[in-house]
């Protein structure tokens, strides 16, 4: 196929140009050939100004009498270049003749495509396609060639789909407007939205509990909603994949048409979401930003918005409903001694300012922890040295006025990232007690380090466990011994309150510190059953399972960060062919879907052994006033 044919494509790969020995990087944009033909001829316009240019400055220096005809000449080049311009521009509305191909089998490219056009001698002017579209698009230059494709290409089998065409109505000289904010995709008018009243106030809280304003039995109803859709997305997810498998494989999905045909159009029952015993002022962490509030004044508490779009502002935290009374005392006193400092709040946009972050860690234990982080700017190690001393004798004091408060922690650290936040990138120093707090869950006492992940809510989170528990039991036997993979083990919360029903415990954790927390946690509870490898997930599986015993049951529990695991953890798991029965704890189902479906997808080279089938969902609630829930899933294979 000829150069010409291939100067518009719309695709993510590379494209190996043969004559030029070069690749293109093409992008995922749809591009026109319209546009890449004018920026050549605007290119080649400008050469031929440039040498008319040089040539009548050479007439001059020549003879100074030919200067008047110099200009006449290039006056008369440059009528030349609009008229070749004008020529231009009437040949680029030219006409196109445009075809839609439908019903591609998946991952076809634009390659596949020009080998297709090739081999039944189609000569086409462009072409577009995504490998994520089962549909593409091809420009002819004439009627008869597009008619030609449509012969030769509608009801062609390519892999496992019987390919349609369509002629599609498109001239070039169509210009496309863009719609009008107040009209909608249909055509209709939009009323104008509402004036914006909410008091500055009212529009933090509804960005940090945007679920304030509902009477708890709503919230549990959106909830348990947005779960509901997590699981009935799964079914049309595999439905998609059904139109691009080969039989052997598509046969492999017979059973997500009768679970949803079972559970109302969801992979998997799903019980009613588990409440949370508290409802407010239940996060026993809070990270508050220091910044400026609308006036300029120093001020602790939360952005209003985004950085990235330009928000900077800080309001302060008093109405906030899940905000304990004890973090909010604490901040108000603080803030009045960042207000009477010299000092200034950090700015972000500026990277000045001295005061960043407060961070707050209350337990149940009566144990407290605050961070105070701060940005050195050019100060002297005397100046910080001071503030550090100051610190010290402001937050003894603040003891004796909020009677319940007992700081066992204060930690100062020094941070020039220039986003806000916890680093683990710089040391903490300790001012006040030691570097730990401690917090009983299911009657074990566990130490928590300052960037150690704990869940927010402890009342909620002993519901969570106890189920986990209680699924990994129930579908062993009883005579069976039990081996429990805690995978994204952090510091050992789930393996340690489980150990007692176990006969051992295997934690996987790839962040060395928490690993360690997890060996103290389990020997300082006098836990001897147990045992925690700081390695990547996928490089440990192997090793785990040469260990297992033939009397020996496993059963896994994951919980990943938010956003889930890598692709590679799911491929991991699955290859053990030991693993029959997983329980995935997700706090964020909508970002782990696509870890949900590649468990269960059908057996293939890259996802191996049997695959897993959802055969209970449980949401519980450990984020009141939010829209966030935790979803559990439990995961079984034959």
């Amino acid at each position: 196929m000829e150069d010409n044919n291939k100067r518009s494509i719309d695709t993510t790969q590379e494209i190996e140009n043969v004559e030029n020995n070069k690749k293109v990087k093409i992008n995922d944009e749809p591009s026109s050939v319209e546009e890449s033909s004018s920026v050549n001829e605007v290119s080649m316009t400008s050469l031929e100004e440039s040498s008319s240019v040089e040539v009548s400055t050479t007439n001059v220096t020549e003879d100074s009498s030919t200067v008047d005809n110099t200009k006449e000449e290039t006056n008369t080049e440059n009528e030349n270049n609009n008229n070749n311009n004008e020529d231009n521009s009437s040949k680029e509305k030219q006409t196109e003749f445009k075809i839609k191909i439908e019903k591609l089998p998946q991952y076809i490219n634009i390659p596949d495509l020009r080998k297709i056009f090739q081999k039944y001698e189609l000569r086409f002017w462009k072409c577009k396609t995504n490998l994520k579209w089962d549909f593409a698009f091809a420009s002819f230059k004439s009627e008869e060639e597009r008619q030609d494709a449509i012969k030769k290409l509608d009801g062609l089998r390519i892999k496992t789909s019987n390919i349609h065409v369509i002629p599609i109505n498109d001239n070039k000289e169509k210009k496309f407007e863009k719609r009008p904010s107040n009209i909608s995709r249909k055509g209709n008018v939009k009323e104008p939205e509402p004036e914006d009243t909410r008091t500055p106030n009212e529009k933090l809280m509804d960005q940090v509990t945007p679920f304030w304003r509902f009477e708890y039995k709503k919230q549990i109803f959106k909830k348990s909603r947005i779960n509901r859709k997590v699981l009935s997305a799964m079914v049309r997810n595999f439905e998609q994949l059904g139109r691009y498998m080969e039989e052997k494989q598509k046969s492999q999905l017979g059973w997500v048409k009768e679970a949803s045909e079972a559970n109302h159009g969801l992979i998997c029952p799903i019980d009613e979401v588990v409440k949370s015993p508290v409802l407010t002022h239940y996060r026993n962490k809070c990270e508050f930003t220091i910044g400026h509030d609308f006036e300029g004044k120093k001020t602790i508490g939360f952005l209003l918005g985004l950085f990235r779009e330009g928000i900077t502002v800080v309001l302060g935290i008093e109405d906030c409903v899940h905000v304990p009374e004890k973090a909010k005392a604490v901040v108000k006193h603080f803030q009045e001694y960042v207000r009477n400092s010299d000092l200034d709040a950090f700015n972000r946009k500026g990277h000045k300012g001295f005061w960043r972050l407060l961070t707050t860690r209350f337990y149940k234990t009566n144990e407290d922890m605050i961070i105070v982080q701060v940005h050195p700017q050019d100060l002297s190690r005397e100046r910080i040295e001071q503030e550090k001393k100051n610190l010290i004798t402001f937050f003894t004091d603040l003891m004796t006025k909020i009677p319940d408060l007992n700081i066992t922690s204060l930690l100062f650290q020094e941070s020039d990232e220039v986003s806000n936040g916890a680093t683990e990138k710089t040391e903490m120093e300790v001012l006040i007690g030691s570097k730990y707090v401690h917090e009983n869950l299911l009657g074990i006492n566990f130490r928590i380090s300052p960037n150690a992940f704990f869940q927010v809510n402890t009342d909620a989170t002993q519901l969570l466990y106890t189920t986990i528990r209680d699924w990994c039991i129930d579908s062993v036997g009883k005579d069976k011994k039990i081996v429990l993979l805690d995978l994204c083990c952090g510091t050992g919360t789930i393996g340690i309150c489980m150990a007692q029903y176990f006969k051992r415990i295997v934690g996987i954790e790839l962040c060395e510190q928490a690993v360690i927390d997890a060996r103290y946690n389990a020997e300082a509870n006098g836990i001897k059953n147990v045992e925690y490898i700081c390695a990547k997930i996928e490089d440990a599986m192997k090793g785990v399972f040469n260990k297992i015993g033939r009397d020996e049951e496993v059963v896994a529990v994951l919980d990943p960060p938010r956003t889930g695991v890598h692709v590679s953890v799911i491929q991991a798991i699955r290859e053990c062919a030991g693993l029959k029965h997983l329980i995935y704890v997700s706090c964020d189902a909508n970002a782990a879907i696509q870890n949900f479906i590649d468990l269960c997808r059908p057996t293939s080279n890259k996802y191996k052994n049997n695959y897993f089938k959802p055969v209970r969902a449980r949401p519980f609630d450990l984020f009141p006033q939010t829209r966030h829930c935790e979803l559990v899933i439990d995961f079984k294979r034959d």
